[in-house]
């Protein structure tokens, strides 16, 4: 499966609590050219902070 196909799944599939999260990434990012490593990356980032 290509990088693309993985980052769309990912994103498709993330808690509701993430959807600002998704608008932000895909607005701002090429998703085509995003790699897994990067999103994921991405969104550790975000969970940390809408965590304290």
């Amino acid at each position: 499966m290509s990088e693309e196909k993985l980052v769309a799944k990912i994103l498709r599939s993330l808690p509701k609590r993430f959807d600002m999260k998704v608008t932000v990434v895909e607005e701002a990012n090429d998703i085509s050219e995003m790699k897994v490593d990067e999103l994921i990356g991405s969104l550790k980032t975000f969970e940390v902070a809408i965590n304290d």
